[in-house]
């Protein structure tokens, strides 16, 4: 089964994501509640239905694009339980190592279930294959305790429809392997009912005060009628015995009457409806008099003392059969699903029917090679006894990116083009530097990009304090003036291949052959060519350059995975305080590349 199960896109992304299952069409018929996990889900142990140990099993299924290529079942659930409710943990890349992939790009898709009834087998299917029958090919009568507590608050048996119950249902799956899975909105069970049961139904209660003490009472017939569904009857009020108080008016009325509807519930239980006023003697409505046999009425008077019937006490409760539906024993389980099965399912295949304990988990996953350790002759041990007291060292000072730059100081691509002079000469190559591709391996595109804007702002600083020392008059102004035009031009000749090219040409169509970026990297934007003046790097020219310059330069970045950055742990990058370590590495990226472009 292909990743299509799932109804929201973003599994497709790289984005971590928990898949969705029901169409819009299901889930507006059903109103969901999101329950915490609990220890028992993960676990197990109890059952999360509260009935025998349940199988957690998790299940790993991997995919390049929408063909499986491995799975594996019956996987620990790994998880924190030092939190009130549990958290579910993964490791997708170990998983890939350990299933055997090596490279690519691959979804990975993780299951979380107990096994509610393992070893079943499908006995039929509908026309339409949205029901399904099972059978087990074990004895399903061993399952009867966790399928009835699937039923919430089914006692006496199982009911044959999970949605005669109330309460919040758990979420269940008809799972064939291979990430065939199908959502369940409704099970029923089949097989031998309970049949009928005798039922006792007590009258109604409530309390009566007399001369400030309050005695239990019940409301009872006043005749032998036979009680039927619907009609309201009437009944009234008796005082009932009770510890610690006197006999003297247990069994006699209390000249109060109420009115009652005797209902049946759809399992046949029968309750009492009370009507909405209780009444007392002589003021009975001629409504509530009509509820009672004919000549009963009479024997009422005011006051309890001069009541003169008693009731038999044991006689409070009603007496009645009901038919029980439920099913005492399972043979076959029917199963409604949320949508039709894959037409390559028949009839006695196996599958299994789980419970889910959370949504499915989808992770897009793009592995590497493993680093392999080569089996080579290890360099010899340092040799501490050597004698460098005749040596001199000498350390150098701490140098900032602004002191690089500045007077008497060379920049870091000065340097490099130095150290290769003595082995490559004045060779220039002819590098396309309109495409990141051609020029930056071990580097970072936006460190070169952020460079090349820092020394146009430091040009742009330069050349304001030259127009403005012009306005002066003086020695010191002709002395500033010049500093300031070769701290300038120091900047200019320290420009590496690449900040040439976005300085000093005018678009990127300087060469012919086919480049394979998405996105050619354009010149910075000047106004003029015949003088070369360049747009301010506040101008909305500038600004425009920069912003879809960086943006490429970021892209090329986070899919380039030979940059040397990269091998400096994730922890170590993420603290502030290691960024000019950071930026050190990028440059000695920059000079591996100069080397690269050589190879």
């Amino acid at each position: 089964m292909a990743l299509d199960r799932f109804t929201n896109e973003e599994v497709l992304g790289y984005t971590p994501v928990l898949g969705e299952t029901l169409d819009a069409k299901v889930k507006n018929r059903i109103e969901k509640t999101e329950l915490p996990l609990q220890s028992a889900d993960v676990t197990g142990i109890n059952g999360a239905f509260g009935a025998g140990t349940l199988v957690p099993n998790k299940e790993i299924h991997i995919y390049a694009d929408d063909s499986l290529l491995t799975s594996e079942y019956n996987g620990p659930l790994k998880y924190d339980g030092t939190t009130s409710s549990p958290k579910l943990y993964v490791k997708p890349e170990d998983d890939l190592r350990r299933l055997g992939v090596e490279q690519g790009v691959y979804s990975v898709v993780y299951n979380f279930f107990n096994k509610v009834l393992d070893g079943a087998m499908v006995s039929g299917i509908s026309s339409d294959r949205t029901e399904v029958r099972l059978t087990s090919t074990q004895n399903i009568s061993d399952y009867f305790g966790i399928l009835q507590s699937i039923n919430v608050g089914a006692a006496g048996g199982v009911q044959p429809s999970t949605y005669q119950s109330t309460g919040v249902h758990r979420d269940f799956v008809l799972n064939f392997g291979n990430n065939d899975i199908y959502d369940i909105v409704d099970i029923a069970f089949q097989g031998p009912r309970v049949g009928i049961q005798f039922e006792t139904l007590p009258y109604p209660t409530s309390t009566f005060e007399i001369e400030g003490t309050v005695y239990p009472t019940v409301f009872v017939p006043f005749d032998e009628v036979l009680e039927n569904v619907g009609p309201w009857r009437g009944l009234i009020e008796v005082i009932r015995p009770a510890i610690g108080l006197s006999d003297e008016y247990v069994g006699k009325l209390t000249g109060r009457a109420r009115v009652y509807q005797l209902v049946q519930r759809p399992d046949g239980i029968l309750n009492w409806n009370p009507g909405q006023v209780i009444w007392e003697w002589p003021n009975w409505p001629e409504h509530v008099l009509n509820n009672f046999s004919p000549g009963n009425a009479f024997y009422f008077s005011p006051g309890i003392v001069d009541t003169y019937f008693e009731v038999n006490n044991n006689n409070t409760f009603l007496e009645y059969r009901r038919y029980n539906n439920n099913v005492s024993a399972i043979d076959e389980v029917v199963l409604k699903l949320s949508r039709p099965l894959d037409t390559e399912i028949f009839e006695n295949d196996l599958c299994e029917l789980d419970a889910r304990i959370m949504r499915s988990l989808v992770e897009k996953i793009v592995a590497f090679p493993a680093i392999q350790e080569d089996d080579r002759v290890d360099f010899s041990q340092p040799n501490f006894a050597l004698d460098i007291s005749n040596g001199n060292t000498s350390g150098t000072s701490f140098r900032s990116w602004e002191t690089l730059l500045d007077v008497n100081a060379t920049t870091q691509n000065q340097l490099v083009q130095t150290y290769l002079s003595s082995s490559f000469g004045d060779i220039k190559l002819n590098i396309d530097y309109s495409d990141f591709a051609n020029f930056v391996h071990f580097s970072s595109a936006t460190e070169r990009v952020d460079n090349f804007k820092y020394k146009l702002e430091q040009i742009e600083t330069y050349d304001a304090r030259i127009e403005l020392l012009q306005s002066v008059s003086g020695s010191d102004a002709l002395t500033n003036i010049s500093q300031s035009i070769v701290r300038k031009n120091r900047i200019l000749n320290g420009f590496d291949e690449f900040e040439r090219y976005l300085y000093y040409s005018n678009d990127s169509n300087n060469y012919t052959h086919w480049s394979s970026s998405d996105q050619l990297i354009e010149p910075y934007p000047k106004s003029s060519t015949y003088p070369h003046v360049l747009r301010g790097t506040t101008s909305t020219e500038g600004v425009n350059w920069y912003n879809g310059v960086y943006s490429s330069a970021s892209l090329y970045d986070s899919f380039n995975d030979a940059r040397l950055r990269n091998m400096i742990p994730i922890h170590l990058q993420a603290d502030e305080r290691n960024d000019e370590y950071t930026t050190f590495v990028d440059m000695i990226g920059q000079h591996f590349d100069v080397q690269w472009t050589y190879i």
